[in-house]
């Protein structure tokens, strides 16, 4: 981002939906007359004002870099939560109801819910999220160590999800 001067993006996994964060600052300049200045008010009489201070917006905005690598991390795993609950109501042909990354129901549904949240998330993992946003990005950093984690053990678990 730094190097580049364009906000950070890509595809998002699986889906392809473009991701972009855009977090802009404008730059504020201040001017301000000591002398003084004739100034017209409101009444259209002209009038005598010392010392007047007055401040510019920019137009163009330019990327404010600090908000913007705050928010690469958690803006990410944001996207493959919305990714994960697009796929799970994709595949249920029943009512489901959720609130930020929780899914609920009818009691009659719950189990199948549950069944197609643990697929949809084994899925998100075994498409390997990490290399794909490195690879949308061009930041080909070294590899990074990968643990053992067995994601067929996701289909198992009794509490995966909330």
């Amino acid at each position: 981002m730094n190097k580049t001067g364009k906000q950070y993006s890509h595809n998002t996994l699986i889906s392809n939906f473009p991701f972009v964060q855009n977090y802009f600052k404008y730059k504020n300049t201040q001017v301000r007359f000591l002398d003084g200045l004739y100034v017209q008010g409101d009444d259209k009489e002209y009038k005598w004002v010392d010392h007047l201070k007055f401040i510019i917006k920019t137009e163009l905005p330019m990327i404010n870099i600090t908000k913007a690598k705050a928010a690469i991390s958690p803006n990410t795993i944001h996207n493959l939560d919305s990714l994960h609950l697009m796929l799970v109501i994709d595949e249920c042909d029943f009512d489901i109801v959720t609130a930020h990354d929780s899914y609920g129901a009818h009691a009659c549904d719950v189990k199948e819910m549950q069944k197609v949240i643990r697929e949809k998330f084994k899925f998100i993992i075994d498409s390997d999220p990490l290399q794909h946003v490195l690879n949308e990005t061009g930041n080909l950093v070294p590899m990074i160590k990968q643990g053992n984690l067995d994601s067929s053990e996701i289909l198992k678990s009794e509490f995966a999800f909330a």
